[in-house]
């Protein structure tokens, strides 16, 4: 074990020697743009190949360079080789969880860079299929800095699959639903979140977002068949029970208090007696 780790320690600084060499031939010859030092390393699978069984101890050392070298704010080119750097720290450690989310955290809020983010944690998924925070991460970038909401839903549902995930992912999705403009997939997660909560907190919550859906989705409905009807009539219905007597509707319904909705018939338009619960 002691000649194990003397080669491992003098294949180090050879390296470390090797680098400070280059480094200091290229401050002589004048080169107008350093090179970051990092480029000089191999890709991960090669540098896992010369750590002789320490590929973890290697990573740990790379990561907390990481954090140091881009917790510092100069330097023109400072995210050029982000990507580089958590690939070689990922390919050294797989299973390392942290630098999946620190190096995409880095390279979605501070460099910008969300394709690259996204496939960072992707590529964290795949080596670590169990670990519900990668899609949630991800999940939240789509959700909040991109507003792309079937992407969000997507990592989201990924993240709700897998055993120990936080049962508030259940949630996000029905929101996302929402901002996506789905009301009838949202309102199905928060009757699930109702239904499936011990939480009286939670449940109140979930019981505001179904009585607001349940008017909206009611509403959107009534008028697509007053505007249906307007269409193919030529005019507007004279009640809500002509859409139902004429082939319109199945059938009217009512608010989640049991009150039947408005209809004004000068105007072609519904509306309901009770209030939102929730600001809107």
């Amino acid at each position: 074990m002691r000649i194990r780790s003397l080669i491992l320690l003098i294949l180090a600084l050879f390296f470390f020697l090797s680098l400070l060499f280059q480094l200091n031939l290229e401050k002589v010859r004048g080169e107008a743009i350093p090179r970051p030092p990092f480029l000089y390393l191999p890709t991960g699978r090669y540098l896992k190949a010369v750590t002789l069984g320490y590929e973890n101890f290697a990573a740990d050392i790379l990561y907390l360079w990481s954090i140091q070298r881009y917790s510092r704010y100069e330097g023109e080119h400072r995210f050029r080789y982000l990507e580089h750097v958590y690939n070689m720290i990922t390919d050294l450690d797989p299973q390392y969880i942290d630098p999946y989310l620190i190096g995409a955290l880095t390279m979605a809020r501070e460099g910008s860079d969300y394709e690259r983010a996204f496939k960072l944690l992707q590529k964290g998924m795949r080596n670590n299929p169990d670990e519900w925070i990668l899609p949630l991460d991800a999940g939240f970038y789509a959700l909040m800095d991109l507003n792309d909401y079937p992407k969000a839903i997507d990592y989201f549902m990924r993240a709700s699959k897998i055993e120990g995930c936080p049962p508030e992912v259940d949630r996000l999705i029905a929101g996302a639903f929402l901002r996506k403009g789905d009301k009838v997939s949202s309102l199905k997660f928060w009757l699930d979140i109702y239904n499936s909560t011990t939480d009286e907190r939670i449940k109140e919550v979930s019981y505001n977002h179904i009585y607001d859906l349940k008017i909206a989705i009611d509403l959107e409905m009534l008028q697509s068949a007053i505007d249906n009807y307007k269409e193919k009539k030529g005019r507007v219905p004279s009640s809500l029970s002509a859409l139902v007597r004429e082939g319109f509707l199945k059938g009217i319904p009512v608010d989640p208090d049991g009150k039947s909705y408005g209809y004004d018939r000068n105007s072609g338009t519904v509306s309901a007696a009770s209030e939102y619960k929730l600001r809107h």
